[in-house]
């Protein structure tokens, strides 16, 4: 089971699923080079980001249970 990063390209504004059992920790949106542009914490499952078109990587950072688990998604931004 792993999260779902949509619509993917993306204008800037997306979502992410997961799995019913996996609570969202945190979410961080890296650029090409690794430079961290985004976090969020406490999160739902909407987002939106102004930032150049181009790609992007998100680690999403999940819990079930006692296990925290790192997960890393390509992300498209095309406006």
């Amino acid at each position: 089971p792993s999260a779902l990063i949509f619509p993917n390209p993306s204008n800037g504004q997306w979502k992410c699923m997961l799995p019913a059992a996996d609570e969202l920790v945190s979410l961080i949106v890296l650029d090409v080079s690794g430079r961290c542009i985004k976090v969020e914490r406490d999160v739902y499952n909407n987002f939106r980001m102004q930032c150049a078109d181009g790609l992007y990587f998100v680690k999403v950072v999940t819990r079930n249970a006692s296990i925290e688990r790192h997960t890393t998604y390509p992300l498209i931004i095309s406006q």
